[in-house]
């Protein structure tokens, strides 16, 4: 049975002979990282890209996949990493992650010189190797002598003395079932792991002097190595090029590329040798990085999408008692109560009050309840960022559980704590992409979608006159003036607000929402989000 077909359908609030209150659940966001999460793949399985790159294990190749921060870049990797070995062990493909120890100890000489990709990429290979090994170590001594030698001359040269450490922090991962020999490897105590004779055997033989050559030229060295992959049994090598976020939001992006850029320019040679890359990339390096033939794709949230996501969440963990957040809030707004006269008063308001109630309160006006609109205005502060949701999603619980544990429902205050509470972590600027202005070529852009054609001239003239401003505003009858100069009388709401509402309708995700294009009430508009 496909998973989408087992996930938990929508169960409607009517189902239930009492309302459910936040402390009946346990917490659904509480493991919010993705290495922590135990049902990682059921949680993305309606997400972007995933009917795209969890086709058959075949199709595994060479791609690109660009992102923001907190997209979900690292959650696909993890979920494509554990269709593969070493965990999976029905797979005929070997996960690597080649990052893994690009560590700051690593000098600066080394990782700019031309080398250092094909080290990283060996030494990727070799412990993704000897990872499966100590799950199955029969294929190792299945090997011919030689091909034994050379895996222990590697062994010694690429991990002279971080492979004890890294082989036992690995086996203690959560996912994993050998904490034990883990723990008997970084203390070297063999007694300690004697119930994994077979593992200890081979860690044994890798560490055991050997007299064996290896290339002096280091693509042959990569080249040996994706050989005894396949003398394992193994079809291939899927390297994973992931965590290089960190570095583009420090503002060093060049510094980023200095890293990936040999290993793109490298691609073609990699494939003759079978071995496939993939690539989680920040969205910001989309325009530096050329990526051939080779396939790209964005890793872009819509809101329904995370609404789906966190529906899911919540039926998976409530055993399917709760589709929405909005079934743990509370159902009328306090204003509202207000409002409503109590029963059986027979003064009436004057019509002079009246009317001026009717004027200034118009119906539409009307606060909607909580429990319509939580899970909407969580995902609208999201800025279409799964990691983001969970994380505001979170900090709603947590404020609950201060405010009222052990009873109660969500009520505004909740949302007013949890939105405060992560706006300090919230980089938006980082999940918006930038609104980017030429004005030497006149070409705009909101993130990589080109806008230019859609704009009106005078719309352009407006949005270059709004970034020369620098972030201030200006009022709507200053930029309607320079705009239109020939006309002499004040511009009327039935002239400016069309026009102003179309360019917002061109620019923003949500109009209702802006990001970009922002109106100062009473005052004017400004921009926001304007790369430099």
């Amino acid at each position: 049975m496909r998973l989408i077909d087992s996930m938990p359908k929508r169960t409607p609030v009517s189902d239930f002979e009492k309302r459910l209150s936040p402390s009946d659940i346990p917490n659904p966001f509480a493991r919010w990282a993705s290495e922590n999460e135990p049902r990682l793949k059921e949680f993305f399985v309606r997400g972007p890209l995933f009917g795209i790159l969890f086709r058959d294990e075949q199709e595994i190749e060479t791609r690109f996949i660009f992102g923001p921060p907190g997209s979900g870049k690292t959650a696909y990797h993890r979920m494509l990493a554990r269709r593969l070995r070493p965990q999976n062990r029905n797979s005929a493909i070997l996960a690597a992650d080649y990052f893994e120890l690009n560590s700051p100890r690593l000098a600066e000489s080394e990782r700019a010189s031309d080398t250092f990709h094909w080290h990283m990429l060996q030494r990727a290979a070799l412990l993704a190797l000897v990872r499966d090994f100590l799950i199955d170590p029969q294929p190792f001594f299945a090997l011919f002598p030689p091909s034994r030698a050379q895996l222990a001359k590697f062994f010694q040269e690429l991990f002279p003395a971080q492979q004890p450490l890294l082989l036992a922090n690995w086996l203690r991962r959560p996912e994993q079932e050998y904490p034990e020999l883990g723990n008997a490897i970084e203390a070297q105590d063999a007694q300690y792991a004697a119930r994994f004779q077979k593992q200890w055997e081979l860690l044994e033989t890798l560490r055991a002097p050997c007299e064996e050559e290896l290339a002096s030229d280091e693509i042959e060295r990569v080249r040996a190595l994706v050989m005894l992959v396949e003398r394992c049994g193994l079809k291939r090598l899927c390297v994973f090029v992931d965590g290089v976020d960190k570095t583009v939001e420090q503002g060093k992006p060049q510094n980023a590329l200095d890293l990936i850029l040999p290993l793109i320019h490298s691609l073609q040679l990699l494939d003759e040798m079978h071995l496939a890359v993939e690539f989680f990339l920040p969205q910001e390096l989309a325009s530096s990085v050329q990526h051939g033939r080779n396939k790209r794709h964005d890793l872009n949230w819509t809101d329904e999408q995370l609404t789906e996501l966190l529906r899911q969440r919540l039926e998976i963990v409530s055993d399917n008692k709760v589709s929405s957040l909005g079934q743990l809030a509370e159902e009328q707004p306090p204003e509202a109560k207000k409002q409503n006269p109590p029963r059986g008063n027979a003064s009436k308001p004057k019509k002079k009050e009246s009317a001026k109630t009717a004027d200034s309160t118009p119906k539409d006006k009307t606060p909607e309840p909580l429990s319509q609109r939580l899970d909407r205005e969580l995902v609208r502060n999201a800025h279409g960022s799964p990691r983001q949701l969970i994380r505001l999603a979170t900090a709603l619980f947590d404020a609950y559980d201060i405010r009222a544990p052990r009873e109660g429902l969500f009520i505004q205050a909740d949302l007013d704590a949890a939105l405060a509470a992560e706006r300090g972590t919230l980089k938006r600027d980082l999940l918006v992409p930038p609104l980017v202005i030429d004005e030497r070529l006149g070409r705009f852009f909101v993130g990589d979608r080109e806008v230019t054609a859609d704009l009106s001239a005078k719309e352009k003239e407006c949005l270059i006159l709004l970034k020369q401003a620098g972030g201030k505003t200006l009022s709507r009858e200053e930029i309607w003036k320079k705009l239109n100069p020939e006309q002499m009388t004040e511009p009327s709401r039935t002239q400016t607000d069309p026009f102003f509402s179309r360019l917002r309708g061109i620019l923003e995700r949500d109009s209702k929402h802006p990001v970009y294009l922002i109106t100062d009430w009473g005052s004017g508009f400004h921009l926001e989000n304007v790369a430099d």
